[in-house]
């Protein structure tokens, strides 16, 4: 839970947390930086992701076989793609990129909330 006021914050920033928890979780969290960020605040994202050299992708593989035998091993993180919980409607991304460390890959993402009134709720449409 994200304790702060509707569209209170310029920046909303979360570096290696998202890949902990639950896509139910991830998808929750995300919400909530949407309603603190104010139009034109900046979401400003880190965490571990799937491969993109030969030797990242060995590592990623490495560390999904861990992660199902042992999640503790790596502290319970797993590889995810944040972008895909972005959706178009509610996300303008303007930056993303994967970066890799020895072996070890970052998906890097900066992404501006849509205008509050733009994000119409089709729901009642």
């Amino acid at each position: 839970r994200v304790p702060l006021p509707p569209q209170s914050c310029d920046r909303f920033v979360s570096t290696y947390v998202l890949d902990l928890l639950s896509n139910r979780d991830i998808a929750k969290l995300l919400g909530q930086a949407w309603a603190v960020l104010r139009p034109g605040g900046l979401l400003c994202l880190a965490n571990l992701t799937f491969g993109t050299t030969l030797l990242s992708k060995l590592v990623i593989r490495v560390w999904q076989r861990l992660h199902v035998s042992r999640p503790d091993a790596f502290g319970g993180s797993r590889p995810v793609m944040i972008s895909s919980f972005l959706g178009p409607a509610s996300w303008k991304i303007l930056y993303s990129c994967t970066m890799v460390s020895l072996g070890v890959p970052t998906e890097v993402l900066i992404a501006r909330p849509r205008a509050h009134a733009e994000r119409v709720d089709r729901s009642n449409v």
